[in-house]
């Protein structure tokens, strides 16, 4: 693990203005990884749960930190973790339709930390016999192509009916990116972590009519961009919180992968990337449930500050960086910044450039 504290050294902004809602200031420092962190916090988390519409569910119960969790009247959870990880320790939520999905939490040690999680509850289902070529679409001009008597299943070549699931999400829709894993650390397959600035991503499952999970080989078809160089795929890995680089094979155009097991694919490129965490207050008031909305290149996500007003989250180096801060009475103001980049000291405290921001009344 290496950590590193980012100094102040400028203010990057002194913004004077008058909102209708408050003041805030924040502070941050940045926390380089070589591999998926496994800082062990004791902390709380409050959850809500919409789909990828953006609708409400309502939250029945949860398993997390090897308890089971039963979920308020009003459908939020809050959920307790002692000797859990700071980053990405999975929740498996369930709605009041009985629908489960895992999520991962990151926060703040000895906080509560506000997590708005979102859930993809509407798949794409297709059914076909082993012996067919079947093509899924997977939005726009994105298809995957299944060829025939191509199934296994222990190992073994299995023929009969196929049952694939499929979803393909907007990366321009923000409900759409808050169901996908709140995970954005790539791992390639030299073993460097970094960020991944997502272009498309999809899901699917391939089960025999018995629910046997099948293995196969897909060809993905379309504008991928795999063909460029910069772009790689990626697989999730829900057992380790992390997506991996998952080897593919241009032929005639078409990106052919071997598909394993049933998850989340993307389409990404690969850059350094270090954890940043901060603070928003005024004065000595923290700034609790403010949402900061974070947008680079073609990707965005919101996170919540904690009850304490900290956050955290994992950005890339060298990129500017757009923050929309929100609070319950609407959009405050946009800040930008340019991450800056970390050379990599174990134990040292190096001088970068600052990213504090203030806004006054």
């Amino acid at each position: 693990m290496l950590r590193y504290n980012l100094l102040k050294i400028f203010w990057l902004f002194l913004l004077i203005s008058v909102f209708s809602c408050h003041d805030n200031e924040e502070a941050t420092q940045i926390e380089d990884v070589i591999d998926p962190p496994k800082i062990v916090i004791s902390t709380d988390h409050f959850c809500t749960l919409k789909d990828e519409n953006g609708l409400d569910l309502v939250i029945k119960s949860a398993a997390f930190a090897g308890k089971t969790w039963q979920a308020s009247v009003d459908g939020n959870l809050l959920v307790q973790g002692k000797q859990i990880s700071k980053y990405n320790e999975p929740l498996e939520v369930t709605d009041q339709n009985g629908f489960s999905s895992k999520v991962f939490l990151s926060g703040k040690e000895n906080d509560v930390n506000y997590q708005n999680l979102g859930i993809f509850t509407q798949y794409q289902n297709y059914s076909f016999i082993s012996d067919q070529t079947n093509t899924i679409s997977l939005g726009g001009d994105l298809k995957l192509e299944l060829e025939e008597n191509n199934y296994n299943f222990d190992g073994v070549g299995y023929s009969g009916e196929v049952v694939a699931k499929t979803l393909m999400t907007n990366m321009s829709n923000s409900n759409h990116i808050n169901a996908l894993p709140h995970v954005r650390i790539g791992k390639s397959t030299s073993g460097n972590l970094g960020y991944l600035n997502m272009l498309k991503t999809f899901y699917i499952s391939i089960q025999s009519k018995n629910s046997q999970n099948l293995t196969a080989n897909l060809n993905l078809i379309g504008n991928h961009l795999l063909d460029n160089g910069v772009q790689k795929l990626w697989f999730f890995d829900q057992d380790k919180a992390v997506w991996l680089e998952h080897q593919y094979k241009m032929v005639d155009g078409k990106a052919q992968f071997s598909h394993n097991k049933s998850g989340f694919y993307c389409t990404a490129e690969w850059l350094p990337g270090a954890y940043f965490s901060g603070y928003c207050h005024v004065g000595d008031l923290p700034l609790a449930n403010l949402k900061l909305k974070f947008s680079n290149i073609n990707s965005q996500f919101d996170i919540n500050t904690s009850n304490k007003g900290n956050w955290t989250t994992y950005l890339p180096l060298n990129t500017e960086i757009i923050v929309e801060i929100q609070s319950t009475c609407g959009k405050i103001k946009d800040i930008n910044f340019t991450t800056s980049n970390v050379t990599n000291f174990i134990d040292s405290e190096i001088k970068v450039s600052a990213s504090d921001f203030v806004l006054i009344n």
